[in-house]
């Protein structure tokens, strides 16, 4: 007499696109937008990106938790690593442009104030708008 015992499984594939992929994409938007906050306001700025980084080393564990282990790099571990980088290079992206917003302030102007006089004034504005375009490139 035989017995024939069969187990059918199917890999849910939606649960590591919902529990990996969107959740990081959607932290890394949210730090994006701050970049849309006025380049005038650093603490905002830095606070919701700083927020965002925190919670998405935060959230890597549970990631890493979530995919079975291997000894080798597996592309999960790139796709964190580009995240992690990409919402750190916005974080010094906001500082770069508070030094920028802030340096003119210390050039002593009169009532005349040429246009090159204008045009330092603004590049920290320039720089932002510059971070809005290149970051969703990358």
């Amino acid at each position: 007499s035989n017995f024939m015992f069969q187990i059918r499984m199917k890999r849910v594939g939606f649960n590591a696109i919902n529990g990996i992929f969107i959740q990081t994409f959607l932290l890394w938007f949210l730090v994006y937008l701050t970049l849309f906050i006025d380049a005038h306001d650093f603490n905002n700025r830095f606070m919701g990106a700083l927020t965002g980084f925190l919670v998405l080393a935060a959230l890597t564990p549970t990631i890493m938790d979530m995919v079975p282990p291997a000894s080798y790099f597996k592309l999960i571990d790139l796709w964190s690593m580009f995240f992690i980088a990409n919402i750190v290079s916005i974080i010094l992206s906001h500082i770069a442009i508070d030094v920028l917003i802030k340096g003119p302030s210390r050039i002593k102007t009169d009532s005349k104030t040429t246009c090159w006089e204008n045009a330092v004034k603004n590049r920290g504005v320039l720089a932002n708008n510059v971070a809005k375009i290149l970051f969703p490139v990358v």
